[in-house]
């Protein structure tokens, strides 16, 4: 009878574990910002006219990424990188220039929220998924 609660024991787990979503995997695809704060100012609209992030596929929590802003005075910014998705609900941006970033998010339906302190700057980024 304890062989048999063992297995099935075993068998619920691996399947448990086998069934879970990847974190990763749901930030996939494009997201439009709704929402950049930097230590408590809102900069979309003031200095940033827009801002999108695409999640390219990913393969065992990582995959590549690029972000796009556009500036109020017509200017433009494109960062590039690797994402990795890490323990619990941790997000390491690391740009092609070898810099990085840590971040802590959230998806829920088609909202993502990526908050950080970088560099000594609170920032709250919200997007919506395009």
């Amino acid at each position: 009878m304890k062989n048999l609660l063992f297995i099935l024991l075993l068998v619920a787990t691996a399947c448990f574990v086998g069934c879970k979503k990847d974190k990763s995997c749901a930030m996939e695809g494009n997201w439009d910002a709704k929402s950049i704060t930097v230590d408590g100012v809102e900069t979309v609209g003031a200095g940033i006219n827009s801002a999108t992030i695409e999640f390219e596929a990913c393969e065992n929590n990582v995959g590549d990424f690029n972000i796009d802003f556009l500036y109020i005075d017509g200017t433009s910014e494109k960062l590039t990188g690797e994402y990795e998705v890490k323990e619990g609900d941790e997000l390491r941006l690391t740009y092609n220039d070898g810099s990085f970033e840590d971040w802590d998010f959230v998806v829920k339906n088609n909202d993502l929220t990526l908050t950080g302190n970088i560099n000594g700057t609170s920032m709250i980024m919200k997007f919506e998924k395009d």
